[in-house]
């Protein structure tokens, strides 16, 4: 049971910290639902031939994948109808129009050589898309999305304590209580040996 919620608590800190690490190192975005958002992928590198460009929520989805020496590009079948590029390879703006609810999460551009390992350009950017009924945010001005975002991670965080003191603290503290016990009796076994040797010494 301990093993099975500290899987759990690792799973949730690491989506939390993916969200929130996307979304620090590039643009939160809030956009109404039908709106358009661009994302700018740059990079300084010279020598790379392919960009692609992914976007998480839950799990990873390939959303673009661009090769220069072929010129071939690859869309997801969620974004074909609703992708454009305009730009080369080394500074390329991704416009997807017609935004959806589900289109919100963490955008970010990977650059590649190939057989070599991908390096991560500028442009990443945290998509909120908020529903035209229910307005840009709660009740409390906060993003829907990112009242989600917290609750998991307050929920991850208490999670992730509540394993460290069931499989730490409180085994400790049994292993403490365990060698304060041999003292005890050891100290009854003194006081039990004195008691016999009184009534040997009396006993007529």
């Amino acid at each position: 049971m301990s093993a099975f919620c500290l899987c759990c608590a690792i799973f949730l800190c690491l989506l939390c910290s993916t969200l929130a690490g996307k979304g620090n190192n590039g643009l939160l975005v809030r956009k109404q639902k039908g709106d358009t958002m661009t994302i700018h992928c740059s990079t300084t590198l010279q020598d790379q031939n392919n960009l692609s460009v992914f976007m998480r929520l839950t799990k990873n989805i390939l959303v673009f994948y661009y090769y220069q020496e072929t010129g071939k590009i690859t869309i997801h079948e969620r974004f074909q109808l609703r992708l454009t590029t305009n730009g080369g390879l080394n500074k390329m703006d991704i416009t997807i129009t017609n935004l959806t609810i589900e289109d919100s999460g963490a955008y970010w551009c990977l650059y590649g050589v190939s057989k070599k390992p991908k390096t991560e350009g500028e442009g990443a950017v945290l998509l909120v898309v908020n529903d035209d009924q229910n307005g840009a945010s709660s009740g409390l001005g906060i993003p829907r999305y990112l009242v989600l975002v917290s609750a998991v991670t307050a929920g991850s965080v208490l999670l992730l304590s509540l394993v460290i003191l069931f499989i730490w603290v409180i085994p400790r503290l049994k292993a403490w209580r365990s060698t304060m016990r041999p003292t005890q009796v050891r100290t009854s076994d003194v006081y039990e040996d004195m008691r016999t040797t009184i009534r040997r010494a009396h006993h007529p």
